[in-house]
Parts: C-alpha cells; structure tokens; sequence
C-alpha cells in the first residue's frame, strides 16, 4: 500500500515538474520577446514612428519545406495573440532543422523549435513576428521558407 501511495505522489510530482517546466519556458520567451521590445511603443514600432514589418527573407530551398502559422492574423483582443506554428522538411534530419523567430525590425530574436517536422503554440505574438524554418546553424545555414504572423486591425 505505502509502495503504490509512492509512485502516485512520485507520478504526480513529475507532472507537476512538466507543467512547472512548460510555464517557465513560456514565461521566458515572453520575457525575452518584451525585453527585446523594450525600445518600441505600445504598438511594437521603434520609437512611436509608423514602420511597417521587415520584408521577408528570400527563401533558398522552399523544395518541399514548409512554415505555417494558423490562425494568421492572429486575434487583436487582449495584450497578446495565440498562433500555431507548424513546419515540415523533405529529407532533412530533424536535428538540422531549426525555426527561428524575428521582430519586427529583422533581428533574429531566438530559436523556437527544432525538429524535421512539427507544430508548435506561440501565445505571445503582441506585433508582426516572423519565423523563418532554416537547415544547419550559423552564417550557413539555409533558409527553408518563413511566415510572418500578424494581429487583427
């Protein structure tokens, strides 16, 4: 009896340390996305002036690679929108694809997922955000395909 109370309690505690886990990563990248925000209004634009998101990227190898974002335009209700990204490669292993998020100015704001293929909740998009879907690391990696997701007017 005292053996099974045990492995339920021990059960119950790994939940809860994935849970903890999960809402500690996303709390992080929030952080991360409003401290790299940190010189733009409330609008998401760099000092108060009406800039409009950065043109993509141009896309190397779009041969059966794909990014998706749904729903996009993402809700303008509340601080925030919810957005699924979803991604797949064609004869790529998952360990060289990589999916990273920029702001609005371009700047490569940090990795999202990795993974051949995937799909992933992002509810933090408060501003025109891109995620572009990359092979390898570094100044070589190549760009599969992006999608900028954007908020309701």
């Amino acid at each position: 009896m005292i053996l099974i109370v045990s492995e339920v309690r021990m059960n119950l505690n790994c939940r809860h340390f994935h849970l903890a886990l999960g809402l500690s990563l996303i709390l992080l990248t929030t952080l991360l996305m409003i401290g790299c925000n940190a010189d733009r209004d409330y609008n998401g634009r760099p000092g108060g002036s009406q800039s409009s998101p950065s043109p993509q990227a141009k896309v190397v190898n779009k041969e059966g690679n794909y990014i998706t974002a749904a729903p996009n335009p993402v809700s303008s209700g509340g601080l925030t929108g919810k957005t699924t990204i979803s991604w797949g490669t064609k004869g790529i292993p998952g360990l060289d694809v990589h999916v990273f998020v920029y702001d609005l100015s371009g700047k490569e704001v940090g990795m999202f997922a990795t993974g051949s293929v995937g799909s992933q909740e992002a509810p933090w998009i408060s501003a025109p955000t891109e995620f572009r879907l990359y092979q390898g690391m570094g100044p070589d990696k190549k760009l599969l395909d992006s999608v900028t997701v954007t908020r309701e007017q």
